[in-house]
């Protein structure tokens, strides 16, 4: 025997940490294959022969008038925009007290003190007395109500407002169809128009303020053709800031027309408006026609279906015209809501240029025989 066979066989080195726990770790088992991975993909669909034929050529639909405006976007003219460079200088020069009322100064002190005075007159049985260069009677201040009259825009409503204030007296307004007795309970008072002169000095302090140049002469013509209507007045010198910083005399010579078309009856008025000569007045012009009395409106209404209008050339421009004329009369109806119900004036110039000014640009022409 040899001495190899005698040798004892080496022991085996021991396993590292590492190496048995690789060992002892399973193998990661394999994902499963998920449904959508079997499914196969769509085949396209085929095309339609449909689909190769051209489209068919739209029917003709027959016109169907569509209002440019809606009753919504002329009942925002109503409310006021929070803009104050847009505010109508009509409200903004609105007299706030007595000293800023133009003219009729002895009126206005007789007015307050038969407010002051009314108290104690008809509830504790007190004389009367009438203020210092005053024409009343004494005996007339002891009625229980006054009634206020005169033109157009000279401040009576501003001077009972203003007055009632001052006096410390609740305003309450009233219809004027309402029942009264004039004999017994009322004192007339009636208001003349301010002087030309007048109206010149409150005028150029606001044009004035509003970067508007005026001299005296052009401003007294203003005032003499707008028959010292003061909200009138306003409305034109806003008018023209607009579009200008000065105002001379050639331009209120055409105001000078106010005196001639207050001589107008309505009628006549209504008439013009809707004829074709028209066309050739000035917008003003058109507007003195249809401030001259308040049923001018209601006879525009009344007469514009009964003309052929020179700008419609066939039946279906002129049923084109009257949808337009209809729309204008109904817009200035909504405006002429606020001015009836929330005593809004300043709105007067905006309703007759919709309900008299539209419809006789829409159908001024000869009437049907």
């Amino acid at each position: 025997m040899s001495e190899s066979d005698d040798e004892p066989e080496p022991e085996p080195e021991p396993m590292s940490e590492s190496e048995s726990e690789s060992d002892d770790e399973p193998e990661p088992e394999p994902e499963p294959m998920s449904e959508s991975d079997d499914e196969p993909e769509p085949e396209p669909e085929p095309m339609s022969e449909s689909d190769d034929e051209p489209e068919p050529e739209p029917e003709a639909q027959p016109y169907i008038y569509q209002p440019a405006h809606t009753f919504e976007d002329v009942s925002g003219i109503l409310a006021p925009s929070g803009n104050a460079g847009y505010q109508l200088w009509v409200d903004k020069y609105k007299p706030t007290n007595t000293r800023e009322l133009v003219g009729n100064n002895t009126l206005i002190a007789t007015l307050r003190m038969w407010l002051s005075n009314w108290e104690g007159v008809n509830l504790r049985g007190q004389q009367p007395q009438a203020p210092p260069g005053s024409r009343k009677n004494p005996k007339d201040l002891s009625k229980k109500a006054v009634l206020l009259s005169g033109p157009p825009g000279i401040g009576k409503t501003s001077s009972a407002h203003i007055l009632a204030k001052e006096c410390n007296f609740e305003i309450v307004e009233m219809n004027a169809s309402d029942t009264r007795n004039k004999s017994d309970s009322n004192i007339s008072s009636p208001q003349r128009s301010p002087t030309p002169h007048q109206v010149k000095i409150r005028m150029m302090e606001i044009c004035r303020k509003e970067g508007l140049t005026v001299n005296d002469a052009t401003m007294e013509a203003l005032a003499k053709g707008a028959n010292a209507d003061l909200r009138s007045i306003l409305g034109q010198l806003q008018m023209v800031r607009l579009s200008r910083t000065t105002l001379s005399y050639d331009d209120v010579k055409g105001s000078q027309a106010c005196d001639k078309d207050s001589d107008l009856s309505p009628f006549e008025c209504a008439r013009k408006l809707l004829e074709p000569a028209s066309s050739s007045m000035s917008i003003q012009d058109r507007l003195n026609l249809a401030m001259v009395d308040d049923i001018v409106p209601l006879l525009i209404q009344e007469n514009y279906l009964n003309h052929r209008p020179v700008i419609a050339g066939t039946e279906e421009q002129r049923m084109r015209a009257v949808a337009k004329s209809a729309e204008a009369i109904s817009a200035g109806d909504v405006i002429n809501t606020s001015v009836r119900r929330y005593m809004n004036w300043s709105l007067m110039p905006a309703f007759n240029t919709l309900a008299c000014l539209g419809p006789g640009a829409y159908m001024r022409g000869g009437r049907d025989a």
